[in-house]
């Protein structure tokens, strides 16, 4: 072959090339915009993971109901009704059995006490009004406290309880997310789950994020967390007043 030959076909085989590149890097879709990610910046006690959890091979949504956890005694029991909180909760009977069995109030104790052995990270998609967590935990046991407590306040708010009915942020987030908020947890592997918070309207999506906040202030300080009353910002309780009014009757 003479030069001539070759160089058009080395010409030819570069612009094959730079075709393809192109449309592999600006023909592919685009990804939904996210404007915030929010990361731990806790180092977590004990044999925690130290990065994100990788190499999942399956998604399994969790149920409602008993699936084991760490033990503990058991207070409270379930009667007719409201049944009794030691945590001031309004919890209906029905819910003191979601989740690993154990009532609300030995749960949240439980993660008082171990607030800062979960690592997370929190995505924002306003376009689609989503939140998304990703938590991890040092155990399987550690994160199925925490999912266990999740299902249960789920479960009290769909009932008309009140997990906190002293404080008016948890007031508002009950009224609605109770019909507004789509939640689903996924079992990512044995120490990591990813939690989907789907909003239905612009109220109820400032009131995930609003909730968002309080749940990052308990992974960093627990109890001081949980003792603060979080009220609900007034451009917040003007977006939500047209929900507000249709829930309160």
């Amino acid at each position: 072959m003479s030069r001539t030959g070759l160089a058009l076909l080395v010409g030819i085989i570069i612009g094959i090339g730079l075709m393809l590149g192109y449309t592999y890097r600006w023909g592919q879709p685009t990804p939904t915009t996210i404007t915030t990610t929010t990361e731990s910046s806790m180092t977590p006690h004990g044999p925690g993971p130290q990065g994100p959890q990788t190499g999942a091979t399956s998604e399994t949504t969790t149920p409602m109901g008993r699936h084991g956890g760490p033990g503990g005694p058991m207070r409270g029991t379930a009667g007719p009704g409201r049944a009794p909180s030691d945590m001031g909760m309004e919890v209906p009977s029905t819910c003191l059995d979601v989740g690993n069995g154990q009532p609300p109030g030995h749960n949240i104790m439980w993660l008082f006490n171990n607030h800062d052995v979960f690592r997370y990270k929190l995505l924002e998609f306003p376009e689609n009004k989503t939140l998304v967590w990703i938590i991890t935990a040092p155990s399987h046991d550690a994160l199925e406290v925490l999912v266990s407590h999740i299902e249960q306040m789920e479960c009290i708010v769909e009932h008309g309880g009140q997990p906190r009915p002293h404080d008016p942020l948890f007031r508002v987030d009950a009224a609605i997310t109770s019909k507004y908020v789509d939640t689903k947890i996924v079992w990512l592997n044995d120490t990591a789950v990813k939690i989907i918070k789907v909003a239905k309207n612009d109220c109820a999506f400032e009131v995930i994020k609003l909730h968002a906040q309080v749940v990052k202030g308990f992974f960093e300080t627990g109890r001081l967390e949980a003792m603060k009353i979080h009220e609900v910002p007034p451009e917040a309780l003007q977006l939500c007043a047209p929900y507000l009014n249709t829930t309160s009757g």
